[in-house]
């Protein structure tokens, strides 16, 4: 209510100027408010301080600090600006609202005033400074003068001057919470921030990036999605820069203060962005909300003969434009095509990154439906491309994405691809060994590592176009079979219905079931056959297996420059996933790599590379399950987030088993970078969604993996667990959890060990149902209560189910707890004395470590032996290998 008043009094304008400041600093510590109701409020209030400020249109800070420059060089010599400060709060603290101020209080304000005032006199000049009006000059020794009402307007523009970078200040360092509020899950909080983002834009201020709103377009919420299309038309189509009017000027002004914004936001846009932004022009097309003025101006840019763009447009980022509105109508390249075709061609090679749009633009005129390329414009591309790919490129890097969109168009457009990928290796291969210079010689630096490097990526992406044309094929002929099927079918079906007899509706079953088993078997016969041809690519005497050793042998050779391995390691990966035959033959020098590699950007390749390897081998890679796991634990973020990610897209797709080593999942919420952990904690939710409650079955593995970790302390083990218990809400799915974990005391001698146990025990939701079960399995732990954490987890679970209790349950509550203290004294007898409270480093594992650190603690607790066992190891070992066969089989439903 507080929020809602404070922006209400700001859309009152009744907010004094001087408090903004103080609002803003007080009201946007909300953001961050656990309560989606008060983030609500705080994000509105943001959004209210902007659109009402008093000060001015614009809060940049740059323009303010300008002002107040110019207005201090006109203020008269010798003058100061006025303190502002407000008075020195005395020390003791304010009485609450509707409680008196005790008399005390009020004396001893009244005698710090008393000595303030006293101060003040006694230090002439400054004091009067203070207390100065702040219409008029500090005070001196001669009597106060008025100031002239022009320097007394400026003194007051200074004032508001001061107050609104007081505001700039304090919205520009909330501007990261609001941006955190565009990922929220709660829809209020989305719609809340753009409209805050899109104010601060309009408002200028430092940090403003309205960029961050554009992947929330791939909500699946349409009311965020229509609220991210109104956010960005408000930004981008409506720029507040330009007013309105009905002037030929003004529309031309309009459009080109559109176009800037526009091209600006492509330069600077990042991969994710720029995949939005195409989602946003996309749907901007298809509304005509693009006029054809702005088309036709980004056709000039793109020519370089918009001198009103000059400062701001590369023709690149105009293309790049206007290939995105091609996604919703191909027309828009397609009236222009020999302007693309010009951009290929001169004296001087164009920029990679205006060759890639350049070929994206005929690749998407190429693919769209309508008419199709004429034959001329596309051999006069394909002779463009033939003639700049082998050329040594002014932007290396660029020259990876221009080679990309290159071939893809050259696949949609050449009749015979595959000769024309021949061709363009031979030309890379000639510019990569010159003088017939041999492959070892690379480590020698006979051999020019950037364009080997060039050679790798095109011979990768040349493998998997080629992959993808085959099995565009194979669809392209299961449809056509399809179609056949369908066309036969219906004469079958009449007659059947014609003949009227059982005999001739058998006859035509008979003979449509022969005709489907035909083409069945044809269908398998050609599949086949198109694998076989995606094989045969990576034979040795093929136009891409040819090169397979000298990939392999670079790959292995750390001697050559970072980027030309890292090319080596795509490509290989590209080729494997190719032949299924070649990935089994090449899986361990990969995995030796991802161990080895000094690079993290070549490991972080890899880890991408392996999940679609996956995908496509997944018999194959299922005997390196554990390896892929393993890479959880490298030293590097990038490698870590990468295989999560990974990891989460197959897991939840089941294409790899987590049992076993989901442990090492469970691990990554203690990750050291807040984004792994983040994306920890929403693989184990979307996990958690699962049928058959799969945290629920894996829980006591993970605890008894992580319990074994020594390098793993108490403290975040019981950060982990407590978080994956939480999952685990079903009174049933308790009951069954007490009776494993009980079980799992048996598993293990370290105290370590049973301290975790009987945290796990502790953290569970527990019912009258599962603490009778757990005063049944008492025998299962009675060993373990010797050990004062291990009771009073127990004791613990005892109060806290006392609450609210029925009263024959209270009567069993007491019979447990006399149960639990006759157990401790005849343990603590049998063990000779109570085990000491462990430090945290003793808790950091279980297994014979853990017991080992238990035993020196302890003694006696090798006296015991087996006489002072007796039976009870055999039934403990029993017990064990019984705990871990039901496990094996139990779910929910146990």
């Amino acid at each position: 209510r507080a929020l809602a008043t404070l922006s209400h009094l700001c859309e009152s304008r009744a907010l004094p100027t001087d408090r903004f400041g103080p609002v803003a600093r007080l009201g946007l510590a909300r953001l961050a408010d656990k309560n989606a109701n008060v983030r609500r409020a705080a994000l509105q209030l943001y959004a209210r301080l902007l659109e009402f400020n008093p000060f001015c249109a614009t809060l940049r800070r740059e323009a303010l600090v300008e002002r107040r420059e110019a207005l201090c060089a006109q203020m008269p010599a010798g003058w100061r600006m006025p303190s502002d400060e407000p008075p020195a709060e005395p020390a003791e603290p304010a009485a609450k609202e509707g409680e008196e101020v005790p008399d005390e209080a009020k004396a001893t304000g009244e005698a710090a005033e008393g000595e303030a005032a006293t101060t003040e006199e006694a230090t002439g000049e400054e004091a009067a400074t203070k207390e100065t009006p702040p219409d008029t000059e500090p005070a001196s020794d001669e009597p106060s003068v008025p100031l002239p009402p022009e320097v007394a307007e400026r003194q007051m523009a200074l004032m508001l001057l001061d107050q609104a970078l007081g505001l700039h200040e304090q919205l520009s360092s909330r501007l990261g919470d609001v941006t955190n509020c565009l990922g929220s899950q709660t829809n209020s909080d989305v719609l809340e921030a753009l409209r805050a983002v899109v104010a601060a834009h309009a408002f200028e201020l430092d940090g403003a990036a309205p960029a961050e709103m554009l992947t929330l377009v791939w909500s699946r919420e349409p009311t965020v999605k229509a609220a991210v299309l109104d956010a960005a038309q408000e930004v981008w189509l409506r720029p507040t820069s330009v007013h309105g009017g009905s002037s030929a000027k003004a529309a031309a002004a309009h459009t080109v203060s559109v176009a800037l914004g526009l091209l600006e936001l492509v330069s600077s846009a990042n991969a994710a962005q720029l995949a939005s932004l195409e989602e946003v022009v996309k749907e901007w097309q298809a509304q005509q909300l693009l006029p054809s003025s702005l088309h036709a101006l980004l056709w000039e840019a793109v020519k370089g003969e918009a001198p009103e763009l000059a400062a701001g447009a590369p023709p690149s980022a105009a293309l790049a434009l206007l290939n995105m509105a091609s996604v919703a109508d191909a027309s828009v390249l397609r009236c222009k095509l020999h302007v693309v075709l010009s951009l290929l061609r001169g004296p001087r090679a164009p920029h990679p990154a205006l060759a890639r749009e350049a070929c994206v633009a005929m690749l998407r005129c190429a693919t769209a439906g309508g008419a199709t390329v004429v034959e001329a414009t596309a051999v006069s591309f394909l002779r463009s491309i033939d003639e700049l790919l082998p050329r040594p490129p002014a932007d290396a890097d660029a020259w990876f994405s221009f080679a990309e969109a290159a071939i893809n168009a050259a696949f949609a457009l050449h009749a015979a691809p595959e000769e024309w990928c021949g061709a363009l290796l031979r030309q890379l291969a000639a510019a990569a060994f010159p003088d017939g210079a041999e492959a070892a010689e690379a480590i020698e630096g006979l051999v020019c590592s950037g364009a080997l490097g060039r050679l790798f990526f095109a011979v990768g992406h040349a493998c998997i176009k080629m992959l993808e044309h085959i099995e565009a094929c194979e669809k392209a002929l299961a449809r056509r079979r399809n179609e056949l099927v369908e066309q036969e079918a219906p004469p079958a079906a009449a007659k059947k219905k014609k003949g009227g007899q059982k005999g001739a509706a058998d006859a035509g079953d008979d003979h449509l079931a022969a005709e489907l088993g035909v083409d069945a078997a044809a269908a398998e016969a050609n599949s086949d056959a198109l694998m076989a041809l995606g094989e045969a690519l990576v034979r040795p005497d093929g136009l891409i297996g040819a090169w397979a050793p000298l990939v392999c042998h670079v790959c292995s050779c750390l001697e050559l420059p970072a980027p030309t391995r890292s090319a080596a390691v795509l490509t290989l990966c590209k080729l494997m996933a190719t032949s299924g035959a070649f990935c089994e033959e090449q899986l361990p020098l990969l995995f030796t790599l991802m161990g080895r590699e000094p690079e993290q950007a070549v490991r972080a390749t890899i880890a991408v590379a392996l999940g679609d390897l996956v995908v496509r081998h997944p018999n194959r890679l299922e005997p390196w399950t554990d390896r892929l796991y393993s890479q959880l634990r490298d030293s590097d973020v990038r490698v870590r987030k990468n295989m999560l990610m990974v990891l989460t897209h197959l897991i939840l797709n089941d294409m790899v088993k987590v049992k076993g080593r989901v442990s090492e999942m469970a691990r990554c919420l203690l990750d050291e970078d807040p984004r792994v952990a983040a994306h920890a904690r929403l693989f184990f939710s979307e996990f958690a969604k699962k049928g058959s409650s799969p945290v629920y079955n894996l829980l006591p593995d993970i605890m008894s993996s992580l319990s074994s970790d020594e390098s793993l302390g108490s403290a975040p083990f019981r950060e982990v667990m407590g978080f994956l218990i939480g999952f685990i809400q079903k009174d049933r799915q308790c009951e069954a959890m007490v009776e494993k974990l009980c079980a799992r005391f048996a598993a293990s001698d370290a105290v370590a060990y049973h301290r975790n146990v009987a945290f796990c025990v502790g953290a569970l939701q527990h019912t009258e149902r599962s603490v009778r079960k757990l005063a049944e399995l008492s025998k299962l732990y009675a060993g373990t209560l010797t050990d004062d954490e291990v009771h009073a987890a127990f004791v613990a679970i005892v109060a806290k189910a006392r609450k609210g209790a029925r009263a024959e349950f209270r009567t069993a509550l007491d019979e447990f707890e006399a149960e639990l203290a006759r157990a401790r004294g005849e343990a603590v007898d049998e063990a000779g004395e109570v085990a000491p409270p462990a430090a945290d480093g003793a808790g950091e594992g279980g297994g014979e470590a853990g017991a080992g650190e238990a035993a020196a603690g302890r003694p006696r607790k090798e006296a015991r032996g087996k006489e002072a066992r007796g039976k009870k190891a055999p039934s403990r070992q029993r017990r064990s290998r019984k705990v871990e066969d039901e496990d094996e089989d139990e779910d929910e439903d146990e």
